[in-house]
């Protein structure tokens, strides 16, 4: 247990390294302390009137302080989980690489960030971070749990030997969860247009393509986490690696390419505001909603929707290289959206969530508390999204739109609240991904004047 905690802790100050680090970078102070490293003009402690020079120096001892966290992290798991090699293997390449990546940082300064440096400086702390958060996941599943061990009642998943290439392409495929990556890529999207500055075709290309990696990468740590349960239920037993298809090491090797490419590839082709963005969504969605509020709380899902708000901040971001209060809106229609959302499906798989141990609010706290909170929601989902008018973003083209699906929406939320077959649970489920697809097409098509009212 002591280990698992280490663990977390050494992949929040490896995450708010890179974070600070973006924010150094983006706000200019990036040579705060001049090109001197490790001291700063000369000094242990910089000029604290100086705001450049507190910002530059408050990076390197935050990164100071995760890698003596990374350190300790390795000694622990050479001492103590010998046994688990996955273990080893991780926090030793995070302890190779963080000496690398501290030079890097240092020969970034000296040579006044130049970009071939800032390139490898950048790269070298995502694969930094991958074997962190590799470390954290491995230390969370213990190597007795990856086995496949199906029930009297469930078949032994195929022998992974036995598929052929078209079937690991499509088991890695839909590991990273495309119909949600495709929901995210046009909320980006629609970030991305509501931003005041025009919009340009290879930045929309390059946003979308590294946030769409981004959310990929979540997913398949997703399902390297939940493999175990989900193989207790019929609507995710057969995925890749809960089946036995994909190995976990595999599956989070997939993962950690996948991140360290969306988060270089929007760092240097878009802005590091955009990549950082990115990255504290998936941070925010493996760490804080997989393994902390979904297995222990009714509300993980209320507050996990947080996750769902960066596409749209990345979006604006990667356009203007800073928020703005449109993008903050549209995260948070998301945010309200998320809950009767996924209570929809909570409440048609019901009994199969009670038998995984995921305490989800029908089971939880009851039917009817759960469809009393979707009503309101929904309604202030259905406010949120109509409040785009009158803040002058969006035209009447989009008021009628909002309306009438905002309407379509509350209607089929109702008729879940009245009806108790689940199959009517399942429907609002799919139709609340039709109604947030179709109001982000009705904000472009709006933003775009494609047409008018």
């Amino acid at each position: 247990m002591r280990f698992r905690r280490m663990s977390v802790v050494t992949s929040v100050l490896t995450y708010l390294t890179i974070l600070i680090g973006g924010f150094t970078r983006g706000s200019g102070a990036g040579l705060g302390c001049g090109d001197d490293w490790p001291l700063c003009r000369g000094q242990v402690f910089p000029d604290w009137s100086n705001a450049l020079m507190v910002i530059e120096w408050g990076h390197r001892y935050v990164a100071l302080l995760a890698g003596i966290a990374i350190l300790a992290t390795a000694v622990a798991a050479w001492r103590h989980h010998r046994e688990d090699t996955r273990i080893v293997w991780a926090a030793t390449l995070a302890a190779i690489l963080l000496p690398i990546q501290a030079m890097l940082g240092a020969v970034t300064v000296w040579e006044h960030l130049a970009p071939w440096w800032s390139a490898a400086h950048m790269g070298t702390a995502s694969a930094l971070f991958g074997a962190v958060v590799a470390v954290t996941i491995f230390a969370h599943n213990p190597p007795g749990r990856s086995a496949i061990t199906p029930g009297p009642d469930r078949a032994a998943g195929p022998d992974p030997r036995a598929a052929g290439e078209e079937n690991v392409l499509s088991d890695y495929a839909s590991m990273t969860k495309p119909r949600i990556v495709a929901l995210l890529v046009a909320m980006g999207f629609t970030g991305m247009m509501l931003a005041p500055e025009g919009l340009s075709v290879a930045e929309a290309f390059w946003t979308l393509l590294g946030g769409a990696l981004g959310a990929a990468c979540g997913g398949v740590i997703n399902q390297v986490i939940e493999r175990d349960v989900d193989r207790e239920m019929d609507r995710t037993s057969d995925r890749a690696v809960a089946s036995g298809r994909v190995r976990p090491r595999d599956a989070l090797a997939f993962a950690a390419a996948l991140g360290a490419t969306s988060f270089t590839m929007l760092a240097f082709m878009v802005n590091v505001l955009a990549a950082v963005l990115t990255m504290l969504g998936v941070v925010f969605y493996v760490f804080i909603y997989t393994l902390w509020l979904k297995p222990s709380t009714p509300q993980g899902v209320v507050v996990g929707g947080a996750a769902g708000m960066a596409p749209a901040l990345v979006g604006w971001a990667a356009v203007t290289g800073e928020l703005g209060l449109p993008a903050i809106l549209l995260g948070a229609v998301v945010f309200l959206w998320t809950p009767p959302h996924f209570w929809a499906l909570a409440i048609a798989r019901r009994e199969e969530y009670a038998e995984a141990g995921f305490p989800m609010m029908p089971n939880a706290w009851g039917l009817k508390a759960t469809k009393r909170r979707m009503i309101l929601y929904t309604l202030a989902t259905v406010l949120a999204a109509a409040a785009f008018y009158p803040m002058g973003v969006l035209g009447n083209l989009y008021l009628l739109a909002s309306t009438v699906l905002g309407l379509a929406f509350l209607f089929g939320v109702l008729t879940v609240v009245v009806d108790h077959e689940p199959q009517r649970a399942r429907g609002l489920f799919f139709g609340s991904i039709a109604y947030l697809g179709l109001l982000f097409a009705a904000m472009v098509v709006d933003r775009a004047g494609w047409l008018a009212l």
